[in-house]
């Protein structure tokens, strides 16, 4: 398979995804094509054919709900602010909100307002973040020549995940690579806001600092003579990553996997080099965690 083929898979898979309806939105399946599209992209030359089928294979093994059609009206207010769209947030008036992204979708790019709720969820702290995040890059990787309506998706994706806090935590007060006890969860957030910080938001003049005050260098918390068992084998170019994958059989391998790969793979990528043993350090400790 040759990287066209793959990006064709993989685009495929994204919009099968955009109309799917789940209880979790933390572990929707939009997630997962956004990792497994990332852990593809280390090696564009020979393109990891097995996370395509296991994509595939995760995407018909559950009879996923879909969403019902939205009706749009075809009217446009004289003036729509986006400010409009976090206040129907803000006071749970789910009707307002619909309507609120059906009329800024008609003056503003899709991808500028995804950008606006990815600060918003991190002004209130929540996960939301992460899979709207995953839905942002999705979408920006398939581009506006396909009209999908994914209203719904990022509607709900937000509703649910604030509407569930007790069972998912609040971004917490700081994340930091030398911290010793970080959980797969804590990984997950810090790489997903590491990434952020690193790509060329529309609206990083607002998203950056919230980013910032997530984020913590303090280093008193970690060893600083680190045992990492297997060193030698992670080759700077992050192939090894997929040399991982490959060892599993599709049916074994998981989401949860996957999302912690991607976390790998991504602070490798976004890190100095100089505290990458420190990656290898939190990979070699949650892996263990996992159930593969």
């Amino acid at each position: 398979m040759n990287k066209n083929e793959a990006a064709l898979n993989i685009e495929k898979q994204i919009i099968s995804c955009l109309n799917i309806k789940v209880d979790n939105y933390f572990k929707h399946p939009i997630r997962l094509i956004q990792a497994s599209k990332s852990l593809i992209g280390i090696n564009l030359k020979h393109p990891n054919s097995k996370l395509i089928e296991f994509n595939d294979y995760y995407l018909n093994s559950t009879n996923y709900d879909k969403f019902r059609s939205i009706k749009k009206t075809s009217n446009l207010n004289e003036v729509i602010n986006i400010h409009e769209l976090e206040e129907a947030f803000l006071s749970k008036n789910k009707q307002k909100v619909f309507v609120t992204l059906d009329q800024l979708s008609k003056v503003s790019s899709m991808t500028h307002i995804l950008e606006f709720l990815i600060e918003f969820s991190l002004k209130q702290k929540s996960l939301s973040c992460l899979p709207i995040w995953s839905l942002y890059r999705s979408i920006l990787f398939i581009g506006e020549k396909h009209s999908v309506d994914y209203t719904n998706l990022i509607v709900n994706m937000i509703f649910s995940c604030h509407s569930n806090h007790s069972k998912n935590k609040l971004i917490k007060s700081y994340y930091s690579i030398y911290k010793s006890n970080m959980t797969i969860l804590d990984f997950q957030i810090f790489s997903n806001l590491i990434e952020m910080k690193n790509t060329n938001l529309i609206r990083h003049e607002t998203i950056f600092p919230l980013i910032d005050s997530f984020i913590s260098n303090e280093t008193n918390s970690i060893k600083k003579d680190l045992k990492v068992k297997n060193l030698d084998l992670y080759d700077k170019e992050r192939l090894w990553i997929n040399n991982f994958i490959n060892q599993f059989d599709k049916k074994i391998i998981t989401l949860e996997l996957l999302l912690f790969l991607d976390s790998i793979r991504c602070l490798l990528k976004n890190l100095d080099k100089s505290i990458h043993v420190y990656i290898y350090y939190h990979f070699e400790r949650l892996l263990k965690k996992i159930d593969v």
